[in-house]
């Protein structure tokens, strides 16, 4: 009997190690949902298309926004974080999923979560605030 119960219950353990991800399924792709866990990443604002692992062991002094991949993305867990300059009239905007450039007069409407701002005369983006845009 004990060693059945002792089967069983390895069984159950290996179903359910089976059945969990290294990456959240589609209902934990909210920032919400993961806002209680430590960031893994985060994306360089001035280089936004990249998403870099954080090394706690070396702090991060540049414009930055960190989070965690996701099956839909990387998902935002901080407003921008660090120093550098800021765009004062920025109409255009990166999105934070996917990383991508967008210039305001595209005609697209903006898909959260994304930052707005302006590219800088060295090519690079510069948000117009600290804040991460989300609708």
């Amino acid at each position: 009997m004990k060693k059945m119960t002792g089967i069983l219950f390895l069984a159950l353990l290996a179903a359910g190690c089976s059945s969990t991800s290294m990456v959240p399924n589609e209902s934990a792709t909210g920032a919400a949902e993961l806002s209680g866990k430590r960031p893994s990443y985060y994306r360089l604002v001035s280089d936004p298309l990249p998403i870099r692992e954080i090394d706690w062991g070396r702090p991060l002094t540049d414009l930055h926004v960190k989070g965690h991949l996701t099956n839909k993305g990387f998902v935002p867990l901080t407003k921008v974080e660090g120093s550098g300059r800021l765009c004062e009239s920025g109409n255009d905007w990166v999105s934070l999923a996917d990383g991508a450039f967008h210039k305001g007069d595209s005609g697209e409407a903006p898909t959260g979560p994304y930052i707005k701002g302006c590219k800088g005369r060295s090519g690079g983006f510069m948000p117009a605030s600290k804040e991460v845009q989300v609708n």
